[in-house]
């Protein structure tokens, strides 16, 4: 039967821990195999082979089994599918081929271990790759960021500007090594060259070039260190303390992705809402660190079990909990696994510390490496206003007879300090707001401004509330003339505050008839700057420069609210790099 396997040229690469026995392996093979349908087509252990001279060991499984039709509801047919597992040890490593089978490395649970993130992101990579597809995670788990991203192109290195891309954890790439077409999975270890399928004698032979570059690999920097850098996790992990999780669980929600999703307690079997589950799920989490004697517990703080927490392991992060282990998937592609075990497979969570530069993610600690290094650049992006000193609120004292904003609130000072130069201003605040204030320079700028005002001790929250507004919007500065259109009933309106009606104008300035026309002239012009402003009177610049400076030196201790505002700032910067789009944050000197 071996001889008429037909392969592609792709399997799951494991470093051996230890040695895989004779009766581990036929006891794996029974699990895997315990609702097959009549005899095994094929079942042979630790068999031995010579391939182009090399001695080659190999176990395979293959049976038929019964499933339910997917497309159909309460019938008695059942469709006849067949599955294999293919395991090939050769020098140090053991690589899998299989189909229709899951939980397999479950059952070779601290006798595997997948390759090293560096290694198998740069094993096929010299100056010649060309890099056509990266997946990517984002590493700021904040709600109003984009979580996940795919680029593709010819060869990203020649059309993807990077100056972002410190901040992303790639997770599975396409490239193309000479004449070879690669895509790889970082986070499951997986390899599969694009190309035709082989014969048994083929596969081996393919293995046995990928195990040659292995063992001659040497990490060489190139394209892949412009994003985030990965850590040694053993040496690294003993000083950190996790804070925050965010489950990435989002893909579930792909059209066909899941046929069933039900809660099983022994025989009993309970349908779960698959977006319900989402809902509850997929926002990040706060971790809570318990001390048990010499025992430490880091538990997640959710609403769906009170059991879900965090083990730190030598060598990665593992998630446990009672009742996700219990939530069953059945897969459209036939496999079933319980939600746990796709999360841990998958490593399908970003973890975040007390040390903000650091995440985990696909079995590794990465590094935001840039960001104390970036404060400079970072501060440039505030903009000092000693009049900030003198602002006692947001939008100041609204009344019936008044005709714009007091020169002591934020709003007046957007109006008069601003955007004085501009053609377009328009108040666009409450009621589906895409900024406090909007302002058009035709063929030159358009800007949203958002203001927020607070006193110097505020810290991290306010500074929170405004970015996370600033970031949900960015999309907006992209608008189209549908949707300028439909706003322009809300814009020929007087400003309404506290159900006081005012005299106050939404054009603040400007025509309203032309400027829908001159908005998108001014978006399509190439040379245009879009850009966001925080309008804040509640930093400080010279007091934030000194809580970095000592962040940045690691003598003393800064407050914990700057080591916040910090993150929030990067998180804001990346987003609005990914967009072309520029930001300033006025502030107190």
């Amino acid at each position: 039967m071996i001889d008429k396997l037909v392969l592609i040229e792709g399997a799951y690469f494991y470093n051996y821990v230890k040695k895989i026995s004779k009766s581990a392996i036929s006891n794996a093979f029974k699990e895997i195999s315990k609702n097959k349908k009549g005899n095994y087509i094929e079942n042979k252990v630790k068999e031995k082979v010579m391939v182009s001279g090399e001695e080659i060991i190999f176990s395979i499984c293959i049976f038929k089994y019964e499933q339910l039709p997917t497309f159909l509801h309460k019938v008695r047919d059942r469709e006849l599918k067949y599955a294999y597992t293919l395991i090939v040890e050769y020098d140090d490593y053991i690589i899998i081929s299989k189909k229709n089978v899951s939980g397999l490395e479950k059952l070779f649970k601290n006798k595997i271990d997948g390759l090293d993130y560096n290694v198998i992101s740069k094993l096929f990579v010299d100056e010649e790759t060309k890099f056509e597809k990266i997946t990517m995670n984002n590493m700021d788990i904040s709600d109003n960021v984009i979580r996940r991203t795919n680029i593709e192109a010819l060869n990203l290195k020649d059309s993807y500007s990077t100056l972002s891309s410190r901040k992303a954890i790639i997770n599975n790439m396409r490239i193309k090594e000479a004449n070879e077409r690669y895509t790889l999975s970082l986070n499951t270890s997986r390899i599969n060259k694009i190309s035709k399928k082989s014969n048994f004698n083929g596969f081996c032979e393919w293995i046995i070039t990928i195990v040659a570059k292995l063992k001659l690999f040497v990490n060489q920097e190139n394209y892949l260190d412009h994003f985030a850098r990965p850590l040694n996790f053993e040496e690294s992990i003993k000083n950190l303390e996790p804070s925050n999780i965010l489950l990435l669980v989002s893909e579930l929600k792909t059209d066909g992705a899941i046929d069933e999703l039900y809660y099983k307690n022994g025989n009993k079997k309970r349908s779960i809402s698959l977006d319900r589950l989402v809902d509850l799920l997929e926002t990040v989490k706060s971790i809570k660190k318990i001390v048990k004697g010499e025992k430490t517990e880091y538990y997640i703080e959710n609403g769906l079990d009170k059991t879900l927490r965090l083990k730190i392991n030598t060598k990665s992060i593992s998630l446990h909990s009672k009742k996700l282990s219990n939530i069953i998937m059945l897969m459209s592609d036939g496999e079933e696994m319980n939600l746990l075990s796709y999360l841990n497979k998958k490593h399908e969570y970003i973890i975040c510390f007390e040390n903000i530069e650091i995440v985990y993610k696909n079995r590794k600690l990465f590094e935001d490496s840039q960001l104390l290094g970036s404060l400079d650049y970072f501060m440039s992006v505030f903009i000092e206003y000693p009049e900030l000193s003198d602002i006692t609120s947001e939008k100041g004292k609204v009344k019936k007879d008044s005709i714009k904003f007091d020169s002591e609130c934020l709003f007046g000072f957007v109006e008069e300090k601003l955007t004085v130069n501009d053609d377009y201003v328009i108040c666009d605040d409450l009621g589906n707001e895409w900024a406090d204030h909007i302002s058009v320079s035709i063929g030159k700028s358009i800007n949203y401004f958002h203001s927020k005002h607070s006193n110097l001790t505020s810290g991290a929250s306010s500074f929170h509330d405004v970015v996370s507004q600033a970031q949900k919007n960015i999309g907006n500065l992209f608008t189209t003339k549908q949707e300028l259109v439909r706003k322009e009933d809300k814009w020929k309106k007087k400003y309404n505050k506290d159900n006081v009606k005012s005299n106050i104008e939404r054009m603040r300035k400007g025509d309203l008839t032309k400027l829908t026309n001159d908005f998108l002239m001014t978006s399509k012009t190439p040379n245009t700057s879009k850009c966001i402003y925080l309008v804040v009177d509640f930093i400080s610049k010279s007091a934030l420069l000194s809580e970095l400076s000592t962040l940045k030196s690691g003598i003393g201790n800064p407050k914990n609210e700057t080591i916040q505002i910090l993150w929030l700032l990067s998180s804001l910067i990346s987003s609005c790099q990914n967009s072309n789009v520029n930001v300033y944050i006025t502030c107190q000197p």
